[in-house]
């Protein structure tokens, strides 16, 4: 159990650190891999821009995810299911990350 809890701590860490050394280059890896899907309805500039979803995030902006609560996070995971496994895996270690760097920052 103390093995499993210091391994967990460990990854925790290591994501912190990742997310904390480069967040911007992730998020702006992110950005460019969800554009295509998200990018009508979460981008100001567009007409095809959709108020509630602007709230939630706006690709525009250099700080997009942190708009995203940790629930949306999920969501957000799950309307991209159907992209490549490698995708998905990237999202997935960007999520934890975002995630990990806002309870480091206790917000």
């Amino acid at each position: 159990m103390m093995i499993a809890r210091l391994a967990i701590g460990v990854v925790c860490a290591i994501l912190v650190q990742a997310a904390t050394s480069k967040p911007g280059l992730l998020r702006s890896e992110v950005r460019e891999i969800i554009r295509p899907k998200c990018g009508s309805c979460h981008t100001s500039s567009l007409p095809t821009a959709k108020p509630k979803a602007l709230t939630i995030f706006d690709v525009k902006r250099d700080d997009w995810p942190t708009t995203i609560s940790e629930r949306q996070f999920k969501a957000f995971k799950g309307r991209l299911n159907d992209m490549s496994d490698s995708l998905k895996h990237e999202i997935d270690v960007f999520v934890k990350g975002e995630i990990a760097l806002r309870r480091a920052a206790g917000s």
